[in-house]
């Protein structure tokens, strides 16, 4: 295990462990220079717990920099080996934290850079590990094989002219874990290489067993991604109609990286004020590498407000 520390930090006690975060921090690095960054993540996701581990490398002590393999005499011919003599020590802390924090493994995301990224994306080709990895500045040891049981969302994150891990390893195993129909990201340079270029909406509406109910907000749905074709638009009820919101969502996320969640409600009830916050807040946390911002009600909008006046007064409505 770690010749290191392992910095936990749970979440406020009003908001419960619901996520974990596993930071993996690069080579050369040590676990406490991922302490701010850890902090940035739980500032956005508060109802995660987080975990900095230092790396394994037996070499390291106290508040050296340290790594999670040996790098000495690193080649291309042993790379393979010293990554995949310390999975097993990885999926045990993994594990060991998921009980800790009572976090299941779909509810928990291993975030690596560089050497940590590595590991991390090693480690999830067994599958129940963690719901979702993100890379930063990494590659795999071995490219994933076809039948390889990947059950993680993979977002990979790279520097466009990274001297040190080329952005071509990044690109590769993109293309290779969407063969293997792998829900797969790929931002170079701050900019989505992929179809995550369009940005996502969810129209939110409650939701009725009257099929005619639905109705005008398809219309609606319709209008709007005709005219916003960099847009792919979605429909979501909280209660009875599907999709939910988590499902509106886990089909946007595989193709976008920015989604609006937007109430098509007329005010500001319960349902808004409490349930969707809530709902919002998870699939954040499902979907760590996707920013998923909620709106105000529509039916708030001045806009709207006065077209609905002016309609009533003008006795415009059939």
């Amino acid at each position: 295990m770690s010749s290191g520390r392992v910095f936990r930090f749970a979440p406020t006690p009003e908001h419960p462990a619901k996520h974990l975060f596993v930071f993996l921090h690069g080579c050369g690095a040590t676990a406490q220079s991922m302490i701010p960054i850890a902090f940035k993540f739980q500032a956005r996701f508060p109802s995660a717990a987080l975990v900095v581990p230092s790396g394994f490398n037996p070499e390291a002590r106290g508040g050296m920099a340290q790594d999670w393999y040996p790098t000495r005499g690193l080649h291309s011919d042993n790379h393979r080996e010293r990554v995949a003599a310390v999975l097993p020590d990885v999926e045990d802390l993994v594990r060991h934290e998921q009980t800790n924090f009572g976090v299941p493994s779909s509810r928990t995301v291993l975030i690596g850079f560089s050497q940590g990224g590595t590991v991390a994306l090693e480690v999830v080709k067994t599958p129940g590990i963690a719901g979702a990895v993100v890379a930063f500045s990494a590659r795999y040891a071995r490219l994933p094989a076809r039948g390889t049981p990947i059950q993680s969302r993979i977002h990979l994150v790279h520097g466009e002219f990274d001297s040190v891990v080329s952005r071509v390893y990044a690109e590769r195993a993109a293309r290779v874990l969407a063969g293997l129909h792998v829900p797969v990201t790929l931002d170079i340079g701050g900019s989505p290489r992929d179809v995550a270029l369009k940005e996502g909406i969810v129209l939110f509406a409650h939701g009725s067993r009257d099929p005619e109910w639905a109705r005008p907000f398809q219309r609606i749905a319709e209008i709007v991604s005709r005219t916003a074709p960099h847009c792919v638009v979605k429909l979501a009820y909280l209660e009875i109609i599907r999709p939910s919101l988590e499902e509106a969502v886990a089909a946007l996320a595989k193709s976008v990286k920015k989604i609006r969640v937007v109430p098509v409600f007329l005010g500001q009830g319960s349902h808004l004020k409490e349930d969707l916050p809530r709902l919002v807040a998870a699939v954040r946390g499902d979907y760590p590498g996707v920013e998923i911002s909620l709106e105000p009600a529509i039916g708030e909008q001045p806009r709207i407000i006065e077209a609905i006046a002016a309609l009533i007064a003008g006795g415009g409505i059939a």
